[in-house]
């Protein structure tokens, strides 16, 4: 698995993805290579929610979504690699966190 080949899969063909931003602070190692910068969510590390996500599927790309670094900052687990965030996830309106946690 290399996640930066998953973080380009997972955007391909739109234009949410920015290139060439860093985040501000240090990132833990195992979080780097999931670290992006989209257009619409800002610094962001792409994740699977822990309440909506399939352990047993072979494809977690279908199942990630990009979270604000700061809230997954906060909590999170590795899986398999992949980085996991116990956020809540509202089929209607997607991912629930705190304002305060986006930056762009």
């Amino acid at each position: 698995m290399n996640p930066d080949s998953i973080v380009e899969r997972f955007f391909d063909g739109t234009e949410y993805l920015v290139r060439g931003k860093q985040y501000h602070s240090p990132i833990p190692e195992e979080l780097r290579p999931w670290y992006c910068y989209t257009t619409d969510g800002g610094h962001s590390i792409l994740a699977l929610i822990e309440s909506h996500f399939d352990p047993e599927n072979e494809e977690l790309l279908d199942e990630m979504c990009p979270c604000p670094v700061k809230s997954v900052l906060r909590k999170y687990r590795i899986f398999k690699g992949y980085p996991v965030v116990p956020l809540e996830y509202n089929d209607d309106i997607g991912l629930v966190t705190d304002t305060e946690d986006d930056e762009f």
